[in-house]
């Protein structure tokens, strides 16, 4: 008597192979079956990283743009 597998249907793709081994019984009337799944890992998924701003790109307006920056994080750091 050949025992069956209890899989969900969206998991019956998984199977490989499956077999009886014969001789090896483990109760009266049931024999040991072996069935070989295709289990794979989750990927970890990438994190999206902040754009860097490029500092050394800033052409002759980027001083400017530095000078107000830092201003307003000057009047942020005074206002805390």
């Amino acid at each position: 008597m050949i025992d069956y597998i209890a899989i969900r249907r969206n998991h019956l793709g998984k199977v490989r192979n499956c077999k009886v081994v014969p001789g090896e019984s483990i109760a009266a009337q049931h024999r040991l079956l072996i069935a070989d799944l295709a289990v794979m890992r989750k990927r970890e998924r990438r994190r999206k990283r902040k754009a860097r701003t490029k500092w050394w790109k800033l052409k002759e307006d980027g001083q400017e743009y530095i000078e107000k920056l830092v201003e307003c994080i000057e009047n942020k750091e005074t206002r805390a």
